[in-house]
């Protein structure tokens, strides 16, 4: 079914900015307005993919500090926003994987990407969901999405993906 809604997208001059695009048994799609350039677009195309085992998508506005896997206060309300698709989704199960760009060794990168999704995964226990809904695992620096070639590149890699079980 191929729906269109029409609207306008007011945000404040932040430095981090998120549009949500969210259907009851569709994965939610997440932009980071500023990385993704989409400020100040007409006619924003987008497709949601339905819910399904072996779906995934990249959890945007989740943001760690250097070098650290503590969830910092602007990564809340995407937080929320994935426990609300997990409570609209109940049979929905997730492996959240942590991922890191090329800075640092091989070993330690895998820890910290690690962390980091545990992090995730310990707010959505706190906020009620079971454990066994939540899985993780630690990708470190081997499925960068773009060549660490760059600071902004790194930035990329460094990210929270969500996969349906």
């Amino acid at each position: 079914m191929v729906g269109q809604v029409i609207f306008l997208m007011l945000y404040p001059e932040n430095a981090v900015s998120g549009l949500y695009v969210e259907k009851k048994g569709f994965l939610p799609k997440i932009y980071n307005v500023e990385r993704d350039k989409i400020q100040n677009v007409k006619d924003l195309k987008v497709e949601l993919t339905p819910v399904a085992s072996g779906e995934a998508f990249v959890f945007e506005n989740v943001f760690f500090d250097f070098d650290k896997f503590d969830l910092k206060p602007e990564s809340l309300t995407s937080l929320h926003r994935l426990q609300k698709f997990l409570l609209e989704n109940a049979n929905v199960n997730i492996l959240i994987s942590g991922h890191t760009d090329n800075i640092g060794n091989e070993n330690y990168n895998q820890t910290l990407s690690l962390q980091r999704a545990r992090s995730v995964q310990k707010f959505l226990v706190e906020a009620g969901l079971h454990p066994g809904r939540v899985l993780v695992e630690g990708k470190g620096d081997k499925e960068p999405l773009v060549p660490n070639s760059s600071p902004e590149n790194q930035a990329l890699n460094r990210r929270i993906t969500i996969k349906i079980l």
